[in-house]
């Protein structure tokens, strides 16, 4: 017998006269299972669809731009982390789990395939799971650093040039994805595949599960993984965002009530404000639906024991979609709030620009 306790589940490969899927808990009802359907195959497709689109169109327009200010490259960084975070949604595997009404209805990993496949779809779904784990601590911590950025520039601008120079944001991100790398590649031994021949159906069943140092009693690799590393990651970078924030918006007002009172700023103050302002709305928009994810405990205190978990189930996928929403939002952001950014949009697919280059082309 073999325990998939990747989530709250178990599986057992027995024989033919025994039943396969054992649940943990009560089944399912039929709302429930079409509610994880509909997630699986409507609502994530699409968030993250939109958000892969539109991040990549942000790298070529800010490219376009330029990358001699910082503030242009932590966007560009941020624009590649945010993508690496959305490519979960391309586990082919988890598709082909969900098409199985059992395999849904208990949330067994479970495929009835030969071996070669099997273990492809299986090592794809591990690299997956690291480019996507590692673009969203890298998408965090840019966007600490962005919060950062702006402090400076609102409070000590004078000094913004001479602390903040395009040298060192290059080099802040690249110790960003040296600080990150390691342990995303720790989390690739995790998993493990199983295999083996089952009689009742004439075919191979394979499944994935934790690993055996995963499970192992020396060390609790997820007591530490989630004390030790994923609730600090979530919940420091969402305070030192939200006062930032908050801190930069007051000083925004204050600064636009001087302005009130005096003669209109300069077109270098002007183009800084909107900056700011853009990057402030990223930032507010990161600390709205973090808060959402960080809190994940809420179901079991105002719920029963036996209701939990299925509450627990809506609010998973309530709190993750949040984390893909603000992965695939950041574009909007910069076409309502930087007009320099809608611009350089607009005459990347203006028909008079594509005109022009395809006449140049045939001349």
């Amino acid at each position: 017998m073999s325990t998939n306790n990747t989530h709250l589940y178990t599986l057992d490969i027995i024989n033919s006269t025994q039943p396969m899927i054992t649940p943990v808990f009560a089944k399912i009802d039929y709302l429930t299972y079409a509610t994880r359907w509909f997630n699986q195959f409507v609502v994530g497709p699409v968030i993250c669809s939109v958000g892969i689109v539109s991040n990549v169109i942000s790298i070529v327009i800010i490219v376009k731009s330029g990358l001699r200010k910082p503030s242009n490259i932590f966007l560009f960084g941020l624009a590649i982390a945010d993508t690496m975070a959305l490519l979960y949604i391309f586990d082919v595997s988890d598709y082909l789990y969900m098409q199985n009404r059992d395999c849904i209805y208990y949330g067994c990993n479970l495929l009835f395939f030969s071996y070669a496949p099997a273990l492809t779809l299986f090592v794809f779904k591990v690299f997956l799971f690291f480019l996507s784990a590692l673009g969203a601590r890298l998408s965090t911590v840019i966007t600490v650093i962005i919060t950062a950025e702006r402090l400076i520039a609102v409070f000590n601008p004078l000094k913004l040039k001479r602390i903040v120079t395009r040298s060192r944001a290059w080099m802040v991100l690249f110790f960003s994805l040296l600080f990150w790398l390691p342990w995303s590649i720790f989390q690739i031994f995790w998993f493990k595949f199983n295999s083996e021949y089952n009689d009742r159906f004439q075919s191979f069943t394979t499944w994935d599960s934790m690993s055996d140092y995963f499970n192992s009693s020396s060390f609790d690799v997820g007591w530490f993984s989630d004390v030790i590393i994923s609730q600090p990651s979530h919940t420091l970078p969402l305070i030192i965002v939200a006062i930032g924030s908050l801190a930069i918006s007051i000083k925004l007002r204050i600064i636009a009530s001087h302005r009130q009172k005096m003669v209109s700023g300069t077109s270098v103050q002007r183009s800084a404000s909107k900056t700011t302002k853009t990057l402030l709305m990223v930032c507010l928009i990161y600390s709205i639906t973090r808060f959402c994810f960080v809190i994940r405990y809420i179901p079991s205190f105002y719920f029963d024991d036996s209701d939990v978990n299925k509450v627990s189930l809506f609010y998973d996928i309530i709190r993750y979609r949040f984390v893909d929403i603000n992965s695939s939002c950041n574009f909007f952001v910069y076409v309502a709030f930087n007009p320099t950014f809608r611009h350089i949009f607009e005459n990347l697919f203006s028909r008079r620009r594509i005109e022009e280059e395809s006449e140049s082309a045939y001349a």
